[in-house]
C-alpha cells in the first residue's frame, strides 16, 4: 500500500473536522504491506484522540519511517499529556480495580497494534504525548504474517 495515500485518506477528513489545528506529516516510507484497515483505524484513533485532548488550535506531528524490518508510525501532540493512569493498564495489558482507562481508544489501538505483530508505547513530556505504533513490514516474503486478532489479544485480561 502507498503509505502517504493512507496518510491522507486519514489526516484529511480530521483535519476538515478541527479546522484550528496544525497537523504535520514527516512520512519516510512510501510502500509497505500490512492491513490497510487496521492501520488506517488506528492511526486515525490517535491522531483524532491528540485533536479532541489537545485543547484549543492543537498541533500533531505524524512522523512515519521504517526500522529494519518494520514501520514506525508516531503521533505527537502538544497537549497536557496522557494521564499516567491511563498509559499504565494499556502498556501492561490488563486493568485492576485500581487502574484502569477511562475510555476504548488507547486499548483498541493497543490490541490492534499487537494483533499486526507490532508494539506500541506511549511516552509524556512536559510538552505532550506521543504515541507510537511499530508494526511489521510484510513486503519481505520471508515475514511471519500477524496473528488474527482473537489470537493476540487472547492474553489481555478481558474482565474490565
Amino acid at each position: 500500500m502507498c503509505v502517504s495515500t493512507l496518510v491522507e485518506d486519514v489526516v484529511v477528513p480530521l483535519a476538515d473536522q478541527h479546522p484550528g489545528a496544525s497537523i504535520n506529516t514527516t512520512i519516510e516510507v512510501d510502500e509497505m504491506r500490512s492491513d490497510r484497515q487496521w492501520l488506517a483505524l488506528i492511526l486515525s484513533e490517535v491522531v483524532e484522540n491528540a485533536l479532541v485532548h489537545t485543547g484549543h488550535d492543537p498541533t500533531v506531528d505524524i512522523t512515519i519511517t521504517r526500522t529494519g524490518e518494520a514501520v514506525e508510525i508516531g503521533v505527537t501532540d502538544d497537549g497536557p499529556g496522557i494521564p499516567q493512569i491511563e498509559i499504565d493498564p494499556i502498556m501492561a495489558g490488563r486493568e485492576t480495580d485500581l487502574q484502569h482507562a477511562s475510555s476504548l481508544g488507547l486499548w483498541v489501538v493497543s490490541w490492534i497494534t499487537r494483533a499486526l505483530g507490532g508494539t506500541i508505547d506511549i511516552a509524556v513530556t512536559g510538552a505532550g504525548s506521543t504515541v507510537t505504533m511499530t508494526v511489521p513490514d510484510l513486503s519481505d516474503e520471508s515475514a511471519v504474517e500477524p496473528p488474527p486478532l482473537a489470537t493476540a489479544t487472547e492474553h489481555v485480561d478481558h474482565d474490565l
